[in-house]
């Protein structure tokens, strides 16, 4: 018999401490604990004199036992619920009753046992025309979700298929258009040409995983429809078996969402088909064209944007993010931070929580500075080192422009962190924005004005030694960036 809580404690002290059974025919020592009465005589005459109590060492005499009527009561009682139980799995058609509250079915014995105290009992015929209602009105959920599915599948593939035509359709446009140029303009055909290629790709992978995704989700919520119905159609007394775990299934498969639809890539394909007739009006200038505008919208349509957040655990004490760990500046306030590995502990220094090892990324930078700050962003090696003085070069594992004073009179300029020295750059203003492109593969890493989108600088054949590749931040006094 499954006992717990008070139950368990008091079978407990129907147990005799000599045999460890429950007591036959309990006696009462001088000392107030109780025995079998076989046990304790048998204890007293193999001891040597004087007996003492097993359990509290106070002497005991044969002729001061006394029966204990009241105890031999309640060992009987809890031995006619063991039966009970018994009873209870050997005899399945004995099951005319349905206990609520531990949702199994129960004979009469069971009833009236200690395991079903105060429980609410129901016959077996009403429990089992409840649960078909529950079943029913399961059913119809599940059936009306499975419709719902079909109906996206059917709009997906055919929303698809149009896509992938229009796509098909604005690549032969611009093959045509492309063709009318001279031999110059050829690399650039393909560029445009590989763009729309590979939204093709995305798109159709985009769009064959919602389907399949969809198909699955159809083909589940058939399965629990078909065994659902089967499972109305059973007995009561198989209907009920288990009943919890299958019911809780049953919900969970309402519960469960129908999957996303892919998003919809159609405003990425009208900026091509706008940009057709600016080529044939800019066809006397088309090269001057090219160098202009491909550059900075390709750097963007054919890589992902990265939304950085940052990693408390990396920063420096002296280092403030944000709630939402998109910002951070510095103070002259020590932070009582754990002294991680991974916490820069002399450099004022932040790494993003994005780890890059593959593909092509980027994300933006504002930076909000006062005259004379200084401040560094760019990537870095997830091996950079965190601990003492280090120089901000590639050297480091650290790729990156940014601000440093330097001795001079004139304001300090916006640099690139190379070695052995800061390289200052010529630009003709300074950016507020800053867009960081990381070519993993192509081992290339290139810094946008992203008001602009005018080239700031770039490092080519980057050494990451197929090492992860983290956003890498340094921030002075007076300066905050934000992401």
């Amino acid at each position: 018999m499954a006992f717990g809580g008070p139950k368990k404690q008091l079978y407990s002290e129907t147990i005799c401490s000599l045999c460890l059974n429950l007591f036959q025919d309990p006696v009462l020592t001088h000392c107030r604990h109780n025995f079998c009465r076989v046990c304790i005589i048998r204890h007293c005459q193999e001891s040597p004199a004087p007996a003492l109590c097993p359990l509290c060492r106070a002497t005991v005499k044969l002729r001061n036992l006394r029966p204990n009527q009241q105890l031999a009561n309640i060992v009987e009682t809890i031995r006619k619920a063991k039966r009970g139980e018994k009873a209870e799995g050997r005899i399945g058609v004995c099951k005319k009753f349905f206990c609520k509250n531990d949702q199994v079915l129960i004979c009469v014995v069971c009833d009236t046992s200690m395991e079903h105290w105060g429980h609410d009992v129901v016959p077996m015929e009403e429990a089992a025309q409840e649960y078909k209602d529950k079943f029913e009105a399961l059913q119809q959920s599940l059936e009306k979700k499975r419709t719902t599915a079909i109906e996206r599948k059917l709009a997906e593939e055919e929303k698809k298929q149009t896509f992938l035509t229009q796509i098909k359709l604005e690549k032969d446009e611009i093959t045509s258009v492309f063709k009318e140029m001279q031999k110059f303009i050829k690399a650039k055909e393909r560029l445009w040409l590989d763009q729309l290629g590979e939204m093709e790709k995305e798109t159709e992978k985009s769009w064959e995983e919602n389907i399949t995704s969809l198909t699955k989700e159809i083909g589940r919520l058939s399965t629990l429809i078909s065994e659902m119905a089967k499972k109305r159609q059973q007995p009561p007394i198989r209907l009920l078996q288990d009943i919890g775990s299958t019911l809780k299934r049953y919900q969970e498969g309402l519960l469960r969402q129908v999957v996303e639809l892919s998003p919809r890539p159609e405003k990425r394909l009208r900026s091509y088909s706008q940009k057709r007739p600016v080529l044939l009006k800019a066809m006397e200038n088309f090269e001057e064209f090219l160098e202009e505008t491909f550059p900075k919208d390709s750097a963007k349509e054919i890589q992902n944007k990265v939304n950085v957040i940052l990693d408390p655990d990396t920063a420096h004490p002296f280092l403030i993010l944000t709630e939402g760990l998109t910002s951070v500046k510095w103070e002259d306030r020590y932070q009582d931070l754990p002294d991680w590995h991974t916490r820069f502990n002399r450099e004022f220094c932040v790494l993003g929580q994005e780890r890059f090892a593959s593909g092509r990324h980027w994300w933006e930078v504002e930076v909000d500075e006062e005259k004379g700050a200084m401040w560094a962003l760019g990537v870095a090696r997830e091996s950079v080192r965190r601990k003492g003085i280090f120089k901000f070069t590639p050297n480091e594992g650290i790729w990156a422009v940014g601000k440093k004073p330097y001795n001079s009179p004139s304001p300090c300029r916006l640099s690139v962190l190379n070695s052995p020295e800061w390289v200052p750059l010529n630009l003709s203003h300074e950016p507020r924005n800053i867009r960081v492109s990381l070519d993993y593969e192509e081992s290339r890493l290139v810094f946008f004005d992203a008001d602009t989108n005018k080239l700031i600088f770039a490092f080519s054949s980057v050494s990451f030694h197929d090492e992860r590749i983290q956003p890498f931040f340094w921030v002075g006094s007076g300066v905050r960036l934000n992401l």
